[in-house]
């Protein structure tokens, strides 16, 4: 997660990975601060979120742009980054039912509202998850 952000930032600082889970998937989330973004000029700091589902690695990430500031230092108080990681926390993890009436998702099944996109889906297309209230 921090490959690109070792070349393209001044300095940069992150938290540790923490595991959690979301709707009984595993998950975790991590945070990393760009003092300055070489490509962009701005600061950056990345919120991270991955959930583990059944068959693939999902990540949700928040990036907040703003003036350069120092190294080892981020431009925003705890508080504010509580709602942002909360607001990663927002994204519905869910299991769809299995191929020819399967039971509905194990012990995470998604919304019966969602039916219609997720049957739209296959497995080479991308899929965008937007926070409740974006």
């Amino acid at each position: 997660m921090t490959a690109g952000y070792d070349q393209a930032c001044d300095s940069i600082s992150t938290t540790s990975i923490k595991p959690e889970s979301i709707n009984g998937l595993p998950s975790a989330f991590r945070a990393v601060a760009c003092s300055r973004n070489s490509g962009s000029g701005f600061g950056e700091v990345v919120l991270f979120r991955v959930i583990a589902g059944q068959k693939a690695l999902y990540m949700m990430e928040r990036i907040y742009r703003t003036e350069p500031f120092a190294p080892g230092t981020i431009p925003f108080d705890n508080d504010f980054l509580a709602l942002g990681k909360q607001s990663l926390e927002l994204g519905l993890a869910c299991q769809r039912p299995a191929p020819g009436g399967g039971a509905a998702g194990g012990n995470s099944p998604c919304p019966e509202g969602w039916t219609p996109a997720l049957d739209s889906l296959t497995a080479g297309q991308a899929v965008t998850v937007f926070p409740a209230g974006q």
